[in-house]
């Protein structure tokens, strides 16, 4: 083989080599998951997301009138309201029970020594406020 013959081969078994690794590359497997960072389920590892992210949201019940105490529960927890807010913009203020559960819908049931609310709590991944009147 004569010296260019030589190194056209040897040029193409390299062409060849690299066309052989990149195309390994396409055949890394693919993580399916959770890729948003915010969520309780995310994968740090996923490179192709499966629409199952899951996420925690805040509940805060509270007063717009002064009472006495109540008693809130849901999903198997219990919060006391203890003052009243003419209103409030965010979760957990001081005086108000307060949760972090799974978005969802829930039943709550609120007692006072005057009244008993019962009612459903749609929780969503920010904050969700449910006033007692």
């Amino acid at each position: 083989m004569d010296r260019n013959a030589s190194i056209i081969f040897v040029a193409s078994l390299l062409a060849l080599f690299i066309i052989g690794i990149s195309s390994l590359q396409g055949c890394k497997k693919k993580v399916r998951g959770c890729m948003d960072d915010t969520a309780t389920n995310y994968n740090a590892n996923a490179t192709e997301e499966d629409n199952s992210c899951t996420y925690n949201g805040k509940l805060s019940f509270f007063y717009t009138q002064p009472a006495t105490q109540a008693t809130v529960t849901i999903n198997g927890q219990t919060g006391y309201i203890s003052t009243y807010y003419g209103y409030i913009s965010g979760c957990e203020n001081n005086g108000c029970a307060n949760f972090t559960l799974p978005t969802g819908d829930y039943n709550y049931t609120a007692k006072n020594a005057l009244k008993t609310w019962n009612g459903v709590a749609t929780v969503t991944k920010y904050c969700t406020v449910i006033a007692l009147n």
